[in-house]
């Protein structure tokens, strides 16, 4: 099995945070704050309620979304201008996700990288991931201490 050089490696999740970036600015559309991005020290972490996204093809890994199901929430009422009922919840945050992930894709096309992404895959009682060469933490902030983490995972 051939394995990646730390230089493609690192050029790929730079792709894919600038990507990610300039996708938060045109899909979300709510002022907010993004923090500095962190690499991630341990192989895993754990996550009560989200969305992961699989990217295929010149880059292979995971967009993983967390976050409190109110903080979601939040984002849709705000997007939206009105409630979004707690049982949508899980379904407007894997859309949310699913257009980011989207976005992304076109973005990191003017990098020369072709990605595809899969369907999200809605996680509500709590997962553990594991198993990725290299991530990124990249903390999204509202007003009102409400937020939202985005994982950046290279396999």
């Amino acid at each position: 099995m051939l394995s990646l050089s730390k230089t493609v490696v690192s050029r790929s999740i730079t792709c894919l945070l600038n990507s990610t970036l300039s996708s938060l600015q045109t899909v979300i559309f709510v002022p907010h704050t993004i923090k500095k991005p962190t690499l991630l020290r341990e192989k895993h972490f754990e996550f009560k309620f989200g969305v992961s996204i699989k990217i295929v093809g010149d880059i292979k890994g995971k967009l993983v979304m967390t976050g409190e199901p109110a903080s979601f929430g939040y984002i849709g009422e705000k997007m939206f201008g009105k409630t979004i009922q707690s049982g949508m919840i899980p379904s407007f945050t894997g859309e949310l996700a699913n257009i980011l992930a989207g976005r992304l894709s076109e973005y990191i096309k003017e990098d020369g990288i072709a990605i595809n992404i899969t369907y999200p895959t809605i996680i509500e009682k709590g997962t553990m991931i594991s198993g990725y060469k290299q991530g990124l933490n990249v903390p999204v902030l509202f007003p009102d201490d409400i937020g939202f983490e985005i994982y950046l995972l290279i396999n």
